[in-house]
């Protein structure tokens, strides 16, 4: 994940090394992912992680939802 969304350099962190290390940081990394995906569309989010391979779904609000319903 932190390679597609552009944050290599978080890879070499120790805070980030081992699935508990990432565990115990979650707030830093759901920080990191937030600062990343505030700057995109959604679009442009799912793009970037299907061709990653990152799992992902869009997820939409009800308005969205409803708006679409006719």
């Amino acid at each position: 994940l932190f390679k597609s969304i552009g944050k290599e350099y978080l890879l070499s962190d120790p805070r980030f090394a081992t699935r508990n290390q990432r565990t115990l940081n979650s707030a830093l990394v759901e920080a990191e992912i937030q600062e990343w995906s505030g700057r995109q569309t959604a679009a442009e989010m799912m793009r970037v992680m299907n061709a990653s391979g990152v799992p992902s779904a869009e997820v939409e609000d009800r308005k969205k939802q409803f708006a679409t319903r006719s």
